[in-house]
């Protein structure tokens, strides 16, 4: 295939061992301004912690640069696990589990607990008051909201449904909209745009019908998803959504994996807008900072002169003129850089320095481009050897960012190095130093808002959290002082009968509109009404709190009379994991019992006695046996 894009990577991932293959990851490379008090932007390590289900693929920091979050792969066999996704704090050094997306596994897989958790693909924080968004292969994208600064107070407060599993999600700033990218050929993209009062959005609601790629419609059986989703920061782009898309197909031609699609979409007009040339697989794409221009890593064309052309990068610019055949405005080409290196990854942008183009490839290696000097590569930075030689874990360099010096560029790559780099100096000089080394790959990384902190996530589930250290003696050679974070996650063990009822009424609360956070703690919200309760009987809410309430609690009863089920069949020995037949809720809410070859009045007969709310002890096998 022409690249390894993050969907097919971590589809991999979920049917194979956690030490076995490697990710492509979709990390945002986006530097900011530099702050004045960063000048030597020497990290050294200062936490860590490494639990997670699997590869670190996705992080996000929170705006007072202490709370991040970790999104990570999960294999959808014996190996999966819980703590997919976590979120920390570096003032206290805990880390606590966020287990909300997963699901009642299905009979025909054979895991050790009670839930199958799913692959988080990507994170971004939202705005205002630190919300963040989480998008998995459960079908779903989470809303989160932080009640305060306290990692145990946050609270998934919405969910946005999806048809397919979520590959990528992107944030406008400008607009309050979230736009999401999942694995289908029709309808792959959604936008949704948030509702609310006040500048406190209380739900994030479908702005339009969803956006469907034509090629990706044609040609289905190359499974033509999104890859990578931006919204514009330019004034004339604030409103147009860029994605990239490409084939996810394993065993298609070299000329079908190629294929794929630009897509420039408009969502104050609700229309897409005409790229010239873009037919090709494209998997990366960026907006550039200070112009209304747009720039993507994609496969060559059919017309490539050389043969030795691997991958080409564009910038585009909108254009007003007619063209033959074209009519009214278009996005056409307006440079091409032409690049022999592997697959890219990423593409990173300088915020000080708006010619310096660099893209990271799978290969190790990354090209950086002056595009006022198209024709001359201005370096050519090499990791390593990958530390893993299996074909999927050679997964290049996934993490590529400026730091709090603009002239610096840290990059980690598979061979588990993060290096730094100075692009201003000679290109046979352009190494700095080598800040980290760990025996797995790199697999993500991000800075801090203000730059006091890199956040280094690794192929094994661990994450580095590294310190800005100004002033430090170059030749002191002890090794850092590095803490071990506390983790007070849930565990896998949990049960369903421990619900945290005023967890549930606060998200009630949330829901409905009858409360909303600001900055000093939680005030009285818009669809705040006259309360149903007395203050003798109860919190004061409205009907609407009433109805999200009680929804809530019904969907808790659902899964637990489930888990009953499970466990009373087990405990009289008449069904294992491994045979398909099982209890699951019917589409009035009623708990029934289902399998295959099974008559009706057979499975009746199997839950005689049954009474969801005795005690029933879950039946384990005897040790040795193999379930």
């Amino acid at each position: 295939m022409y690249a390894t894009p993050l969907s097919s990577a971590l589809l991999n991932r979920e049917f194979r061992t956690r030490r076995t293959p490697g990710c492509h990851t979709n990390n945002v490379a986006l530097s900011k301004s530099s702050p004045g008090n960063l000048s030597s932007g020497c990290y050294r390590l200062s936490l860590l912690w490494g639990s997670t289900s699997g590869d670190i693929n996705t992080a996000a920091w929170f705006s007072d640069s202490d709370r991040f979050i970790l999104g990570s792969t999960v294999p959808n066999d014996h190996y999966n696990k819980n703590n997919n996704l976590m979120i920390a704090s570096c003032k206290t050094e805990t880390v606590r589990e966020l287990p909300e997306h997963r699901s009642i596994p299905l009979k025909t897989f054979s895991i050790s607990h009670d839930w199958m958790y799913e692959t988080i693909s990507s994170a971004t924080t939202l705005l205002p008051f630190d919300r963040f968004a989480t998008a998995s292969y459960d079908k779903t994208v989470k809303i989160w909201d932080p009640l305060s600064s306290d990692i145990n107070q946050t609270y998934c407060i919405a969910t946005l449904k999806h048809d397919s599993k979520v590959n990528v999600i992107a944030y406008s700033r400008s607009h309050d909209r979230l736009a999401t990218g999942m694995q289908s050929a029709v309808g792959s993209i959604n936008i949704f745009e948030a509702v609310g009062e006040d500048n406190t959005p209380l739900e994030y609601v479908r702005k339009a019908h969803p956006l469907t790629c034509a090629k990706a419609k044609q040609h289905q059986h190359l499974d033509i998803w999104p890859e990578c989703l931006e919204w514009g920061s330019h004034p004339l782009t604030n409103n147009l959504l860029l994605a990239g898309l490409l084939p996810n197909k394993v065993g298609i031609t070299r000329l079908e994996a190629r294929s794929g699609s630009t897509i420039v979409f408009d969502a104050e007009r609700g229309e897409s807008q005409t790229v010239i040339a873009s037919a090709q697989a494209v998997s990366a794409a960026r907006w550039l900072l200070d112009e209304p221009l747009f720039v993507t890593a994609s496969s060559p064309t059919q017309a490539s002169k050389s043969s030795n052309i691997a991958n080409v990068v564009r910038i585009y610019d909108f254009k007003r003129i007619s063209t033959p055949g074209v009519s009214g405005a278009h996005w056409q080409r307006r440079q091409e850089l032409e690049s022999s290196s592997g697959d890219p990854n990423m593409i990173v942008l300088n915020a000080q320095d708006p010619n310096v183009l660099t893209v990271a490839y799978n290969d190790g290696t990354m090209r950086m481009w002056d595009r006022r000097f198209p024709n001359d590569l201005l370096h050519l930075l090499k990791h390593g050897p990958s530390l893993n030689r299996t074909e999927e874990d050679v997964f290049g360099v996934n993490f590529a960012s400026f730091g709090p010096r603009q002239d610096l560029l840290y990059s980690g790559s598979s061979d588990g190095i993060v290096k730094v780099w100075n692009y201003k100096r000679n290109p046979t000089d352009a190494w700095v130093e080598n800040i980290l080394s760990i025996d797995c790959g790199i697999h993500s990384g991000e800075f801090s808002p203000d730059y006091s902190k890199l956040l280094i996530g690794d192929s094994s589930g661990r994450v580095h959290i590294m310190t800005i250290s100004d002033g430090l003696d170059d030749f002191d050679t002890r090794p850092p002082r590095c803490k071990e974070m506390d983790y007070i996650g849930e565990k896998s063990t949990e049960s369903l009968e421990r619900i945290n009822e005023g967890a549930i009424a606060a998200r009630a609360l949330v829901y409905s509109g009858a409360v909303r956070m600001t900055p000093s703690g939680p005030v009285q919200g818009p669809m705040a009404r006259a309360t149903t309760r007395s203050t003798e009987t109860g919190p004061s809410v409205d009907a609407a709190t009433e109805a999200v309430y009680a929804s809530v609690a019904a969907e808790q009863e659902k899964e637990r009379r489930v888990r009953k089920l499970w466990s009373f069949l087990e405990e009289k020995r008449l069904s294992k994991r491994d045979q398909r037949i099982g209890p699951s809720i019917d589409a009035q809410g009623e708990l029934i019992l289902v399998g295959d070859g099974e008559s009706d009045e057979d499975l009746t007969s199997l839950v005689t006695g049954f009474h969801p709310d005795d005690h029933y002890r879950p039946f384990e096998e005897p040790s040795g046996h193999d379930c």
